[in-house]
Protein backbone atom coordinates (compact mmCIF):
# COMPACT_ATOMS: atom_id res chain seq x y z
CA UNK A 1 0.00 0.00 0.00
CA UNK A 2 2.65 2.48 0.52
CA UNK A 3 4.35 1.48 -3.08
CA UNK A 4 1.03 2.76 -4.36
CA UNK A 5 0.71 5.81 -2.35
CA UNK A 6 4.34 7.12 -3.07
CA UNK A 7 3.79 6.71 -6.75
CA UNK A 8 0.34 8.10 -6.62
CA UNK A 9 2.05 11.26 -5.01
CA UNK A 10 5.21 10.92 -7.51
CA UNK A 11 2.79 11.06 -10.36
CA UNK A 12 0.83 13.81 -8.91
CA UNK A 13 4.08 15.63 -8.45
CA UNK A 14 5.56 14.96 -12.05
CA UNK A 15 2.09 16.11 -13.56
CA UNK A 16 2.32 19.54 -11.52
CA UNK A 17 5.19 20.46 -12.46
CA UNK A 18 4.82 19.47 -16.08
CA UNK A 19 1.28 21.80 -15.72
CA UNK A 20 3.30 25.12 -14.55
CA UNK A 21 5.96 24.31 -16.94
CA UNK A 22 3.80 24.33 -20.25
CA UNK A 23 1.39 27.74 -18.41
CA UNK A 24 4.66 29.53 -17.98
CA UNK A 25 5.78 28.88 -21.52
CA UNK A 26 2.64 29.49 -23.08
CA UNK A 27 2.00 32.73 -21.23
CA UNK A 28 5.26 34.00 -21.81
CA UNK A 29 5.30 33.98 -25.93
CA UNK A 30 5.56 37.51 -27.62
CA UNK A 31 2.21 38.64 -28.08
CA UNK A 32 1.72 39.38 -32.06
CA UNK A 33 -0.79 40.44 -34.80
CA UNK A 34 -0.52 38.21 -37.41
CA UNK A 35 -2.72 39.88 -39.49
CA UNK A 36 -0.96 41.52 -42.17
CA UNK A 37 -3.55 42.18 -44.42
CA UNK A 38 -7.77 43.11 -44.66
CA UNK A 39 -10.30 42.59 -47.25
CA UNK A 40 -11.61 45.53 -49.03
CA UNK A 41 -14.98 46.78 -48.80
CA UNK A 42 -17.92 48.55 -50.40
CA UNK A 43 -20.08 51.69 -49.62
CA UNK A 44 -23.18 50.77 -48.40
CA UNK A 45 -22.22 46.92 -48.41
CA UNK A 46 -21.86 44.71 -45.35
CA UNK A 47 -18.41 44.49 -44.35
CA UNK A 48 -16.11 41.18 -42.34
CA UNK A 49 -12.94 41.22 -41.29
CA UNK A 50 -10.74 40.41 -38.58
CA UNK A 51 -7.40 40.83 -36.57
CA UNK A 52 -5.80 37.40 -35.64
CA UNK A 53 -3.01 36.78 -32.57
CA UNK A 54 -0.78 34.88 -31.07
CA UNK A 55 0.67 34.27 -27.84
CA UNK A 56 0.23 35.75 -24.65
CA UNK A 57 -2.78 34.87 -22.26
CA UNK A 58 -6.40 34.96 -23.03
CA UNK A 59 -9.07 36.65 -23.33
CA UNK A 60 -7.31 39.27 -25.20
CA UNK A 61 -8.91 42.96 -25.47
CA UNK A 62 -8.77 44.36 -29.04
CA UNK A 63 -8.80 48.52 -29.88
CA UNK A 64 -9.21 50.18 -33.19
CA UNK A 65 -8.23 53.72 -34.19
CA UNK A 66 -8.91 55.39 -37.60
CA UNK A 67 -11.56 52.77 -39.00
CA UNK A 68 -13.36 54.37 -41.89
CA UNK A 69 -17.42 55.11 -41.12
CA UNK A 70 -19.79 52.79 -40.31
CA UNK A 71 -17.03 50.35 -39.37
CA UNK A 72 -16.27 48.98 -35.55
CA UNK A 73 -14.23 45.95 -33.98
CA UNK A 74 -15.61 44.15 -31.31
CA UNK A 75 -13.44 44.41 -28.46
CA UNK A 76 -13.56 40.54 -27.43
CA UNK A 77 -13.24 39.15 -30.75
CA UNK A 78 -11.05 41.37 -33.08
CA UNK A 79 -13.80 41.04 -35.61
CA UNK A 80 -14.66 44.41 -37.78
CA UNK A 81 -17.79 44.50 -39.18
CA UNK A 82 -20.41 47.34 -40.45
CA UNK A 83 -21.49 49.39 -43.19
CA UNK A 84 -18.85 51.53 -44.54
CA UNK A 85 -20.61 55.07 -45.27
CA UNK A 86 -20.06 56.81 -48.96
CA UNK A 87 -18.28 59.45 -46.87
CA UNK A 88 -15.59 57.09 -46.26
CA UNK A 89 -14.16 56.22 -49.50
CA UNK A 90 -10.98 55.71 -50.35
CA UNK A 91 -8.38 53.99 -48.25
CA UNK A 92 -8.01 54.44 -44.67
CA UNK A 93 -4.80 53.22 -42.36
CA UNK A 94 -6.30 52.49 -39.16
CA UNK A 95 -4.38 51.34 -35.73
CA UNK A 96 -5.29 47.90 -34.03
CA UNK A 97 -3.99 47.12 -30.74
CA UNK A 98 -4.20 43.97 -28.82
CA UNK A 99 -3.88 43.10 -25.24
CA UNK A 100 -3.36 40.16 -23.13
CA UNK A 101 -4.59 38.66 -19.85
CA UNK A 102 -0.84 38.59 -18.09
CA UNK A 103 -0.71 39.57 -14.69
CA UNK A 104 0.43 41.98 -12.87
CA UNK A 105 0.95 43.50 -16.68
CA UNK A 106 -0.69 43.07 -19.79
CA UNK A 107 1.65 42.68 -22.84
CA UNK A 108 0.07 44.23 -25.35
CA UNK A 109 0.71 44.45 -29.69
CA UNK A 110 0.35 47.28 -32.14
CA UNK A 111 -0.13 47.15 -36.06
CA UNK A 112 -1.09 49.46 -38.57
CA UNK A 113 -3.35 48.29 -41.54
CA UNK A 114 -5.07 49.59 -44.49
CA UNK A 115 -8.67 49.29 -45.48
CA UNK A 116 -9.58 50.26 -49.16
CA UNK A 117 -13.33 51.26 -49.56
CA UNK A 118 -14.48 51.27 -52.92
CA UNK A 119 -17.61 53.66 -54.33
CA UNK A 120 -20.61 51.92 -54.72
CA UNK A 121 -21.88 51.75 -58.21
CA UNK A 122 -25.46 52.60 -58.78
CA UNK A 123 -27.56 50.07 -60.71
CA UNK A 124 -28.13 51.44 -64.01
CA UNK A 125 -31.67 52.10 -64.93
CA UNK A 126 -32.94 49.53 -67.92
CA UNK A 127 -35.20 50.91 -70.71
CA UNK A 128 -36.93 48.85 -73.27
CA UNK A 129 -37.55 51.10 -76.36
CA UNK A 130 -39.44 49.44 -78.73
CA UNK A 131 -39.66 50.11 -82.72
CA UNK A 132 -43.16 49.43 -84.64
Amino acid sequence: MKRVTLYVILLFAITAAASKSYGQWHNNRQLAITTTSLPGGTAGKAYSGRIAVTGGATPYTFLASGLPSGLSINGATGAISGTPAQSSVGTASAAFTVKDSTRPTPKSATAHLQIAIAASVAPTTLSITTVS
